[in-house]
């Protein structure tokens, strides 16, 4: 299970790597279809490279523009 966990981890931390480059092929009219400003591109874009990509994996850095839906607990 915990092997599972880590996998499934690494995958969604390339698969934000992935997004964050296609990221720079969007336009201005593109990313505002998708409801992002162009400082907020910027900044994602910032954070497209391998460094961060591996600060992702291994200390769990995130701090991206949406974070995923947390559930409540009433």
């Amino acid at each position: 299970m915990l092997i599972i966990g880590l996998l499934n981890h690494v995958v969604t931390c390339f698969q934000k790597y992935q997004t964050r480059k296609q990221l720079n092929a969007l336009s201005a009219l593109q990313c505002r279809d998708i409801a992002i400003d162009c400082a907020a591109q910027k900044q994602e874009l910032a954070k497209a490279n391998v460094i961060f990509l591996l600060k992702e994996v291994f200390v769990g850095v995130s701090d991206s523009i949406q974070q995923p839906y947390k559930t409540r607990r009433f």
